[in-house]
């Protein structure tokens, strides 16, 4: 006779695209989670949720309101980049499990008190590194893992961001006061992948960076419809589209290029380049050992490795399935899950959250420092 499994109670809290459709929605699909309560400052963003997940929930304007109702065991976090830290740290707190998206928070000592938090009362917080999960990566860091490249020693990778102008510099992504800089919102991702698969601790980093075609002189308050210049221009969104803030409005701070030279204490050494106004949208990884070079194409769903001594050349096209992120939504709301029951770390837990944000930040502070090398964070 199979075991049933707990239900637990959630809470959504930020009703965006990926919180409702990316996530709530394959939570409810997996029968583990049903969702109790949504909180967003917007009455449009609670309607979206119910009418895609659930009208039968608790409505919540304010994050405090949901707190003091605070009948649920697990909280969802999608809400912009600068109020993760709060919201983290008030759930745990609270006793809640989390899922809670990246960064985890947009300073470093906010990070750690994230991390604080989780210890302190025994919590899970499985973070939302969707990368880790993708079968495409879980193989590659399968085959690196088990020595078809020998020693790794380094790691390349070019993050081409097609969708910079839609995602990033058309609303509240654009500053640094809203997500600690692109390499925090953005990268993090990536940062994570490189610490998973180096398996050590950034010792130094250096950076350069721009900002080469967003942010300008136009009003903080243009929105694209109203732009007497929007016919002729190319970021231009469409009059219905949910972004319309204009990519060149004064207060757009953050880089839209990046470089990031990266040590680990172990001695492996990793590249990571960012750009967001290119015309494609891609992740390309080289992982490069001792005895051959393991490519990995995320466009492409594809894994090509090459020995050195042999010539040998095999490739390998792991099945991602139709889900989101390369089939790494599903699995880690799977994680999620398993974690809750077991209390135990998922594989994308809050420390690595920490981490990945700790190397973007020394990478922002380089790039201030014109390329100096960071050792740490004062």
């Amino acid at each position: 006779m199979t075991e049933e499994k707990k239900v637990y109670t959630t809470a959504l809290i930020g009703a965006g695209a990926r919180g409702v459709d990316q996530l709530a929605g394959r939570a409810v699909a997996t029968g583990r989670f049903r969702f109790v309560a949504v909180c967003d400052p917007s009455q449009d963003g609670r309607e979206f949720f119910k009418s895609r997940i659930s009208r039968d929930v608790r409505e919540f304007e304010s994050f405090d309101d949901l707190m003091a109702w605070n009948d649920f065991d697990v909280a969802v976090i999608t809400s912009p980049d600068f109020a993760h830290e709060a919201q983290a740290v008030a759930c745990l707190e609270a006793g809640k499990d989390l899922l809670l998206e990246k960064p985890i928070a947009i300073s470093h000592a906010g990070g750690t008190r994230v991390v604080e938090a989780a210890e302190r009362n025994k919590r899970v917080v499985v973070v939302g590194f969707v990368l880790r999960y993708a079968p495409l990566y879980a193989r590659a860091k399968e085959l690196v893992d088990q020595g078809w490249i020998g020693k790794l020693t380094t790691i390349w990778v070019l993050h081409s961001v097609k969708s910079g102008s839609d995602w990033y510099f058309h609303d509240w992504h654009g500053t640094f006061a809203n997500t600690g800089g692109l390499l925090l919102q953005k990268g993090s991702h990536d940062f994570d992948i490189i610490n998973w698969f180096a398996g050590s601790r950034v010792q130094q980093v250096s950076a350069i960076g721009s900002r080469d075609v967003f942010g300008g002189d136009k009003p903080n308050g243009l929105r694209c419809p109203q732009c007497g210049e929007r016919h002729a221009c190319p970021e231009r969104m469409p009059d219905d589209h949910p972004r319309t803030q204009c990519a060149f409005r004064r207060e757009i701070d953050c880089l839209d290029n990046h470089m990031v030279l990266m040590e680990f204490e172990n001695g492996v050494k990793a590249s990571y380049d960012e750009c967001h106004y290119t015309p494609d949208d891609n992740r390309e990884y080289i992982f490069i050992g001792t005895k051959g070079k393991l490519k990995l194409d995320d466009r492409a769903g594809k894994l090509t490795m090459e020995l050195r001594h042999s010539g040998d050349v095999m490739e390998y096209r792991p099945s991602a399935g139709r889900e989101g992120h390369g089939g790494g939504d599903p699995r880690l709301i799977e994680d999620l899950a398993h974690a809750i029951d077991s209390r135990t770390q998922p594989l994308a837990g809050v420390k690595a959250g920490l981490e990945s944000i700790r190397v973007g930040l020394m990478a922002h502070e380089s790039i201030r420092r014109d390329g100096q090398v960071v050792r740490d964070l004062e």
